[in-house]
């Protein structure tokens, strides 16, 4: 939500709680139906108490963990940083959008993807 202009996000009210797993469950079944509507909605994942999207393999984990390590450059922030207040080409935000496509709902999950 940090992408988006604060006066243009809507919050609705749309169901009570009395317990976290009653929260947990209500979220998922209020995501899935306004994903069915075609809801224009900021979650990636399904819902719940925890992240439902990618489920991440002991493969996937080790190669991150093998890409975090020995990096030769420190990360540079704001001016110090090469790419400050420059942008990606279209192309390039086109094939990575492309890359990207179908990965944030887990295997298990039967919940469509907003388009």
């Amino acid at each position: 939500m940090r992408k988006q202009n604060r006066d243009d996000v809507v919050v609705d009210h749309l169901d009570w709680a009395d317990e976290l797993d009653e929260l947990g469950g209500a979220e998922i079944a209020w995501i899935a139906l306004l994903r069915h509507e075609g809801q224009p909605l900021l979650n990636l994942a399904a819902g719940g108490l925890g992240p439902t999207g990618v489920e991440w393999t002991a493969e996937m984990r080790q190669a991150a963990s093998i890409r975090a390590t020995g990096r030769k450059m420190p990360r540079r922030f704001g001016e110090e940083n090469p790419f400050y207040q420059r942008e990606h080409s279209l192309e390039q935000r086109a094939k990575w959008s492309a890359a990207r496509k179908d990965t944030n709902v887990g295997a298990d999950s039967d919940v469509p993807l907003l388009r």
